[in-house]
C-alpha cells in the first residue's frame, strides 16, 4: 500500500469516527465526555498523520538524492577502472614493443 492508500483509508477511517461522534452526541448526552475525548483523540490522529506525511516526503528527497549520490560515484569509478585499464593498456604494449625491439638487436 503506497502513501496515498494509507493517507486515504486514514481520511476515511476519520470521516467515520466523525460520523458516529455527531450520530452519538444527538443520541446521548451523557455520553458527551467521551466525545470531547474522541475529539481530542481525532485531531491528535490528524496532526499525526500530517507530521508522518511529512516525514515521508522528507524521506523520499533524502532517499533520491542518494540514489544520485551512489549513482555519480559508481559511475566516477567505473570512469577511472576505463582509465586505468588503459593505462596499463599502453604500458603493456610499450613494454612487449620493447622486448620485440630487443630480441630483434
Amino acid at each position: 500500500m503506497g502513501n496515498e492508500g494509507f493517507e486515504h483509508e486514514v481520511l476515511q477511517r476519520l470521516t467515520r469516527i466523525e460520523a458516529r461522534q455527531e450520530s452519538t452526541s444527538k443520541q446521548c448526552i451523557v455520553c458527551q465526555p467521551k466525545i470531547d475525548r474522541l475529539e481530542i483523540q481525532v485531531a491528535h490522529l490528524e496532526s499525526a498523520l500530517q507530521s508522518a506525511q511529512e516525514r515521508l516526503n522528507v524521506m523520499q528527497v533524502d532517499r533520491n538524492e542518494l540514489k544520485k549520490d551512489l549513482t555519480d560515484a559508481i559511475k566516477e569509478q567505473i570512469s577511472g577502472i576505463y582509465r586505468m585499464a588503459a593505462v596499463l593498456g599502453c604500458v603493456a604494449s610499450c613494454l612487449v614493443q620493447l622486448l620485440i625491439w630487443a630480441t630483434k638487436q
